[in-house]
């Protein structure tokens, strides 16, 4: 089993969940990591490192490349 690594991170919870959804579609497994903590306290956003999208390290590559055509 591989580990999760991040993806990407952004300040607002719904451009996680936007690549998430995208990901998703195009069979890669991901969540979103963060996302309470920044819903609850918006401010404590960029202290936590944003909301992560995670997904397992060995399909960082296929994620990476998905995310080059897609823009938010």
């Amino acid at each position: 089993m591989s580990r999760f690594v991040e993806l990407v991170s952004y300040q607002e919870i719904y451009k996680a969940y936007l690549v998430k959804s995208y990901l998703d579609e195009n069979g890669i497994t991901c969540f979103v990591k963060d996302e309470n903590i920044t819903a609850a306290h918006p401010f404590y956003s960029q202290a936590v490192g944003g909301v992560k999208v995670m997904v397992p390290e060995d399909e960082m590559e296929e994620a990476l490349e998905l995310l080059k055509n897609f823009s938010i």
